[in-house]
């Protein structure tokens, strides 16, 4: 993180493994996509964690995993930008 300073970070199936990023704050979801503010070595991030594209039987790939993602950029990105950027 504290090399690249990404804006956005996409994780998929971390599970409890996602403490070990570093401080999270959750505002929230959308649809399956679990929403962080993630704050590691210095930086700060918007982090979407959503499942495994592989795990998804059953599910397509745009109404359920990329727009999940995209609503969760839209909604929550500039606010990390806001706060980050300043």
């Amino acid at each position: 993180m504290s090399i690249l300073k990404p804006h956005l970070v996409i994780t998929m199936n971390l599970g409890r493994h996602l403490q070990s990023l570093g401080e999270m704050e959750s505002p929230g979801k959308e649809g399956s996509a679990e929403v962080y503010w993630l704050r590691s070595g210095g930086h700060g991030a918007l982090m979407v964690n959503i499942r495994h594209f592989a795990a998804w039987s059953g599910v397509g790939d745009i109404e359920d995993y990329y727009i999940r993602v995209c609503a969760a950029v839209r909604k929550h990105l500039p606010k990390v930008q806001e706060t980050t950027m300043a």
